[in-house]
């Protein structure tokens, strides 16, 4: 009876470990709709090519990771982004800050205002992250941001040499 039951527990644990992974690796936070909100007319295609998950599993729903897309065709416009209420599950009000489709690198307020954000890249040992961090400072492309609090952010980095868009996004960590 007991090797059965441990038979059964094993199971359960590795397809829950299976179940994990397909998750975290099939996962994709950014939607057509909200892909029109940050790119001006935008109808295309897109599709994510690398995540990384920057703090790993937490019990309180936070959540620190960096995804890269492909885009086919996208318009810059420093009109962009057009956030009407809501991004993920945060409402859009007077406090937000929504940083506008700028040509890099970062201004002063931007760079203090996502200093913590983008911190941790500049550490990090994957070499596509590394890359972030020279292409944040090439002057042919482009970033956007949305600032809820120190807690609560998301940032655009998008390089229309390639067509890739650097996704980041940070919630509840203070």
């Amino acid at each position: 009876m007991r090797k059965i039951l441990f038979l059964i527990l094993a199971i359960i644990i590795v397809l829950l470990g299976v179940f994990l992974i397909w998750n975290e690796t099939t996962y994709d936070p950014l939607t057509s709709g909200q892909a029109k909100e940050i790119f001006k007319g935008f109808n295309g295609k897109y599709h994510k090519t690398k995540s990384e998950d920057l703090i790993g599993l937490s019990t309180h729903g936070d959540y620190y990771d960096i995804y890269l897309y492909h885009f086919d065709d996208v318009i810059i416009s420093s009109a962009f982004p057009r956030i009407h209420q809501k991004w993920e599950k945060h409402q859009i009000d007077s406090n937000t800050i929504i940083g506008k489709w700028t040509k890099c690198p970062t201004d002063s307020l931007s760079a203090k205002l996502n200093k913590s954000l983008l911190e941790v890249l500049s550490k990090s040992k994957e070499q596509w992250l590394k890359k972030f961090t020279t292409e944040l400072s090439n002057q042919d492309n482009y970033y956007s941001y949305l600032y809820f609090d120190e807690g609560n952010q998301y940032f655009f980095l998008f390089c229309p040499k390639n067509k890739r868009l650097y996704y980041i996004r940070k919630n509840g960590l203070y």
